[in-house]
């Protein structure tokens, strides 16, 4: 039987983690990328150097492979390519280039999702003053088309979105912020994996941003989140459900972010795509489903055996975390300076010791990171 042929987007540190997963499924896996000096070239059987947004060359260098499928993990701007040159080539993708549109902005997605659970009420803008006349604050200025928290800020008032639209507008390829009602509460992120049109698995972690630096950047993730009880989760699952019907999401793994204060749900952010947080790793520790192996087999293979035979159980009385440690932009690396529990049963860096760590969001940046469970 031949081998399957992944061909993927992106040399970073998640396409470690989606290579590694590609071989242990049996499969070869080729990449593209404009730097192919990434991390994850060392785990690829070939690369060619190409900008992911050549669509064109994409296709060419699939054909060339006899690629099975095109994949990536943790790049947003990887899947309108992702689409685009699978339904060039006439092989399966998880989502259509149609569904992504609908994806194009965060204004357009808002509109969409108007009568959906968890909405928020929302306005975009071009200039600050289209705004003056918002008085729904606290607020979230954001680009209307970007991604992660690059740009993000909490305003109070009128004043404060002027002082603050030019930087947010600055991460947006369309010239375009919103502003979004403020949800309080405590953040937790879902991800789920839909088959045919059907929710197969969703889990809730909570999701702790740090406190001291602005734009919700993540620390850690926790599981099970404190809100996975009965009534919680009927509710965010309407929502799962929800903006997975509107948005036509059928298959694939799909990333939510959520509030939830005194009760009710707030949508933040979702994406078709797996999470930049390597979640899918702690959702192995907690509970045995590879969720990379899950989505390889139904992208590869047509298939859904692994999750046919999963079989939810207790997590007792276990809690299992996955937490990052962060720096700031310029700093050497010096592992002695980051604390990793002595249980970790999994410990990764991003960067060697000595290193000089690159400005990302510009605030604080992601060093490396660690899981470990403990008893409640």
């Amino acid at each position: 039987m031949k081998k399957k042929t992944l061909l993927m987007l992106g040399m970073g540190h998640s396409q470690i983690d989606l290579a590694q997963a590609a071989h242990e499924y049996g499969a070869e896996v080729y990449a593209c990328a404009r730097h192919i000096n990434g991390p994850a070239a060392k785990y690829v059987d070939g690369c060619r150097e190409l900008d992911i947004l050549d669509i064109d060359g994409i296709v060419d260098y699939a054909k060339e492979i006899k690629a099975d499928a095109i994949f990536s993990v943790g790049l947003e701007m990887a899947l309108e390519p992702i689409a685009l040159a699978s339904e060039k080539l006439g092989i399966y993708t998880f989502y259509s280039s149609e569904t992504l549109s609908k994806l194009d902005n965060k204004v357009s997605w808002r509109e969409a999702l108007q009568n959906a659970s968890g909405r928020l009420e929302f306005m975009s803008a071009v200039q600050a003053s289209d705004l003056k006349d918002w008085n729904n604050y606290p607020a979230i200025l954001k680009p209307a088309d970007g991604s992660g928290q690059r740009g993000v800020i909490k305003v109070n008032n009128f004043e404060e979105i002027e002082a603050n639209f030019s930087n947010a507008l600055k991460y947006s390829n369309l010239g375009l912020n919103i502003v979004e009602e403020y949800a309080g509460g405590d953040e937790i992120s879902v991800n789920s994996f839909m088959s045919d049109g059907q929710l197969r698995f969703s889990i809730m972690s909570d999701r702790i941003s740090y406190q001291d630096v602005p734009g919700g950047i993540i620390k850690e993730h926790h599981i099970p989140s404190i809100y996975d009880n009965e009534q919680m989760s009927a509710k965010v699952h309407q929502v799962v459900e929800d903006v997975n019907k509107t948005m036509g999401f059928r298959n694939g793994h799909i990333y939510f972010q959520l509030k939830i204060d005194r009760g009710k749900v707030a949508l933040i952010e979702f994406t078709p795509r797996f999470d930049g947080c390597h979640m899918w790793r702690l959702i192995k520790t907690a509970t045995g489903l590879d969720l990379l192996q899950v989505t390889l087999e139904r992208l590869l293979d047509g298939s859904t055996k692994i999750l046919d035979k999963f079989k939810a159980e207790s997590m007792k009385d276990k809690r299992y975390f996955l937490k990052f440690n962060s720096d700031a932009p310029g700093k050497i690396v010096d592992y002695s300076n980051y604390f990793v529990h002595p249980d970790a049963s999994y410990n990764y860096w991003y960067y060697p010791e000595g290193a000089k760590i690159k400005t990302v969001t510009n605030i604080i940046e992601k060093v490396g990171y660690y899981i470990y469970s403990a008893t409640e």
